[in-house]
């Protein structure tokens, strides 16, 4: 009796976690800072990889096939100059307003 009231209890509870923030329009970080967002809007992603090597060029088409496939903006990133170049590339990402990295 016990094991089907968990599979249901948990069924609902994971059904209410995952329709939580389907419909919003608008998202609210940690530090206060809001974004509108737009049903129409494209959304936009960024990857950013670690350093410069042949590897990502191979993983910088993946994401130029996938963002063709899926209907987005999305671009591509590699730091020239390390871990500094990194974070200064992803902070400029998130002054543009990009939906994920």
């Amino acid at each position: 009796m016990r094991t089907p009231m968990r599979s249901t209890i948990s069924f609902i509870c994971l059904l209410l976690v995952s329709l939580t923030g389907c419909s919003a329009d608008q998202y609210s970080y940690n530090d206060g800072v809001k974004v509108q967002t737009s049903a129409n809007a494209t959304p936009r992603f960024a990857f950013v990889t670690n350093g410069v090597a042949d590897f990502w060029i191979l993983a910088g088409k993946g994401v130029e096939d996938a963002a063709s496939d899926l209907g987005i903006d999305a671009s591509f990133h590699m730091p020239p100059d390390g871990l500094a170049d990194q974070k200064r590339i992803i902070e400029d990402l998130m002054v543009k307003g990009v939906n994920g990295i």
